[in-house]
């Protein structure tokens, strides 16, 4: 056998066994985050960009279930 085949055959092999080997659980936070969310707009206010980003905002707010501020 090859070397480029044997190193992925090996690697192949090290990923199966290691498929289920976390034993750590980890769940998610229930209200993630905490705080209202912050939609950071890099351009002057009033202008067509920070409009759209607020209107995103306040679509954005009912299907999240967090406040978006803009």
């Amino acid at each position: 056998m090859k070397k480029p085949a044997r190193v992925g055959l090996t690697s192949v092999i090290a990923a199966i066994f290691s498929w289920g080997a976390s034993p750590v659980s980890v769940q998610a936070q229930e209200r993630y985050p905490e705080r209202s969310m912050r939609l950071i707009v890099p351009f002057a206010a009033g202008a067509s960009t920070d409009v759209m980003a607020r209107k995103l905002g306040v679509a954005l707010t009912p299907l999240l279930g967090q406040q978006i501020r803009v």
